[in-house]
């Protein structure tokens, strides 16, 4: 099982390797992250830009630590109820 900080440093991780050449660095919004039993929803913005989260969050599970990007088609808590029902799924 992963930490909060754990799931944070992995999302920060995914988004600042991926833009590698870029100058903006990106970093977790910590007040806006949802929390949840099975993890976390991550979102997130550049450094310079602290007022705006950029779409789509992150799900991070906390016992896998595996990260899924959402999508910006739906509202956020669409994503989350997918993400639980192929959870539930997956359990039976």
């Amino acid at each position: 099982m992963i930490s909060r900080q754990a799931a944070r440093r992995i999302v920060e991780r995914e988004l600042n390797h991926a833009d590698a050449a870029s100058a903006d660095r990106y970093y977790v919004f910590d007040e806006l992250t949802i929390e949840r039993p099975w993890g976390w929803v991550m979102f997130y913005g550049r450094l310079g830009d602290r007022d705006r989260p950029q779409a789509p969050p992150y799900i991070v599970n906390r016992v896998t630590a595996e990260l899924e990007v959402t999508g910006a088609a739906w509202p956020v808590a669409k994503y989350i109820d997918d993400y639980e029902t192929r959870l539930l799924a997956a359990r039976t």
